[in-house]
């Protein structure tokens, strides 16, 4: 490791988007954590932040069902700012209609909950390790007693036939694992059941909290860590494979990428 960087990665809070935008793209990880580069949005981030915004006030009391279309409605044109992406063709459009239906059809009584938490950021360690997470919301479902983790995610890993992507699932089962045991070795109330919600289609992903589970993305999520503190190089993500929409649109950090801007030819 690159002795300039020791100090920064030695005091670093390590969340699971950092650890996995090293595992996406090592450069990524340099340019964002290490050299700070300015974080830009993308027309996705701002969607998703809308969605998290109208589900938090009302989860907070500070919407009614029956005012959360019209938020999101008036909210939209506000929040999301960014350019749509060119493809595929019509996304935006979809994504808005997708959100306008899910919030004039929403039934879910948060009355039949005990609110926990909502956005609680909660700082730990592990193994002398700084870690941050940021769980969307916890409840207490009243009729069953289950304590429950939801996370809100926009898109969409089903097929039409409904069959998941299991990379994806798995990869939101890792973040989801790696909540639970924090909240559950730093909290007073421990998380049994942890639920997926698919806002845009409305669908859920719900499943049992697994001690042995968790403690596998654990090791995971340290080993993570480890190659990104002994990394020697932050090497780019394969701009013209496999990467290349994530590199145009989603990289938070594209403005300043030397490889995407042309700078160092790939």
């Amino acid at each position: 490791m690159d002795n300039v960087f020791s100090m920064t990665l030695d005091n670093m809070k390590f969340s699971y988007s950092s650890v996995t935008s090293f595992i996406t793209c090592p450069l990524m990880f340099k340019l964002t954590y290490l050299d700070y580069n300015e974080r830009g949005h993308n027309w996705f981030s701002d969607f998703g932040l809308l969605m998290h915004e109208v589900l938090e006030k009302y989860f907070k009391g500070e919407l009614e069902i029956m005012e959360l279309s019209q938020y999101y409605e008036k909210q939209y044109p506000l929040m999301v700012t960014s350019p749509s992406p060119p493809y595929p063709a019509g996304i935006a459009d979809r994504y808005y209609a997708d959100g306008l239906e899910f919030f004039d059809t929403f039934d879910l009584d948060r009355n039949d909950y005990e609110i926990i938490s909502i956005e609680d950021t909660i700082y730990t360690e592990h193994n002398d390790i700084k870690l941050v997470i940021k769980p969307d919301l916890v409840v207490k479902e009243k009729s069953t007693g289950d304590i429950i983790l939801i996370d809100y995610k926009t898109s969409n890993p089903f097929s039409k036939d409904g069959k998941p992507d299991k990379k994806k699932m798995a990869d939101y089962h890792k973040q989801m694992y790696l909540y639970s045991y924090f909240i559950n070795h730093n909290r007073d109330y421990k998380i049994n059941k942890i639920r997926l919600w698919f806002v845009r289609i409305n669908k859920f992903d719900e499943f049992d909290y697994n001690e042995d589970d968790a403690g596998d993305v654990v090791n995971w999520f340290y080993n993570g860590i480890l190659n990104i503190k002994f990394a020697e190089e932050f090497p780019p993500a394969d701009y013209a494979g496999k990467n290349k929409f994530f590199c145009e649109q989603l990289c938070g950090v594209k403005a300043s990428c030397p490889y995407l801007n042309g700078e160092i030819a790939t």
